[in-house]
């Protein structure tokens, strides 16, 4: 799984060519710099916050949303490697009280599929899947698509009503074909959202589909402990409804043939409806 990391050192030779590796993997970075000025042009999964690794404020902006931290210091002067001690304590200090004050919690929803696992993983990666599964496309809109289910894909979405939208933006990881694939929040309304999908075939003709989520709200212990319920039962609605719909789109596809033609690219949630009557 890929981990959004802080970066520091960015303006320089190697961390800027460090900087583009990471970007062309697609992971997200967050860079501190004492001059932004001269900071290029960055990818959209790159945050930039102005300070210096000594301030412990501007260490604490910079570790927002950080799982890793990388951190690219010549050490030409004693000094320097002083410096560069004291801000990777800082680091562990800070990273050690966010995993003590903020646990994320785990929710669970699965059901029974009636169709072979090979085909109900085939069915997620049609590019019209996703567009099947959202709750509402007016309320919320793909904004951008890169790649597929695979490692390294991404989607971005807009989640509301009119201008009054949030934006929210998931790469997917962990994929393994037939069985499992993954999605990780990059940006939006949760502290950490992780979900994985899993297809486990039951017999020869059934399939365990399940969706585990582990979750955390912006905030701290007491926000986290009223807002689980409300995001409990929001989380159950919508993967019912999502269940639902998959079970239903094999429901009644008993022959080969039609599981088949269930599974193709380009077949709407109105055709399958079609086809399974």
């Amino acid at each position: 799984m890929d981990a959004r990391v802080l970066l520091t050192g960015t303006t320089g030779y190697i961390g800027g060519r460090l900087l583009r590796r990471f970007e062309q993997r697609g992971r997200s970075v967050c860079c501190l710099v004492r001059q932004p000025a001269r900071f290029g042009p960055t990818h959209s999964t790159t945050d930039v916050v102005q300070g210096d690794g000594l301030d412990e404020g501007t260490v604490d902006r910079a570790l927002t949303e950080i799982d890793t931290a990388y951190a690219y210091w010549y050490f030409s002067l004693p000094l320097h490697a002083w410096m560069f001690r004291r801000m990777l304590a800082r680091i562990a200090r800070r990273a050690v009280d966010a995993a003590a004050s903020h646990p994320s919690d785990v929710f669970t929803y699965r059901s029974i599929v009636t169709g072979q696992a090979a085909d109900v993983f085939r069915w997620h990666e049609r590019p019209e899947a996703l567009l099947d599964l959202l709750p509402s496309r007016r309320f919320v809109r793909i904004e951008r698509r890169t790649g597929d289910l695979r490692d390294g894909g991404s989607v971005a979405f807009s989640i509301g009503i009119g201008p009054l939208r949030m934006r929210w933006e998931a790469r997917h990881y962990g994929y393994i074909v037939g069985e499992r694939f993954c999605d990780e929040q990059i940006r939006g309304p949760f502290r950490i959202w992780r979900h994985t999908h899993r297809f486990v075939a039951v017999g020869t003709e059934q399939t365990l589909y399940e969706d585990r989520v582990e979750y955390a709200v912006r905030g701290g212990r007491l926000v986290a402990r009223l807002a689980d319920p409300v995001v409990r039962h929001l989380l159950a609605r919508m993967f019912a409804r999502r269940h639902q719909i998959v079970r239903a789109a094999f429901a009644n596809a008993h022959d080969a043939a039609l599981r088949q033609r269930l599974v193709a690219p380009g077949i709407t949630s109105v055709e399958r409806l079609r086809m399974v009557r």
